[in-house]
């Protein structure tokens, strides 16, 4: 075994896993509002599109 690598029985440590749980809220969180923007550019194309064909 290396011994550089952490035991899979050693508890994690509280710090480092707040660190990744924040991390992994934070880009969720981003990719929320990504795909909000992405959303609302797609519906106000489709509006767009809709208004100009009744012309």
């Amino acid at each position: 075994m290396n011994n550089n690598s952490v035991s899979e029985t050693s508890p994690p440590n509280p710090n480092e896993v707040d660190k990744k749980a924040d991390e992994f809220i934070a880009k969720f969180r981003e990719q929320i509002r990504l795909q909000r923007i992405d959303s609302i550019k797609r519906t106000s194309g489709k509006k767009s599109v809709m208004k100009n064909s009744t012309r």
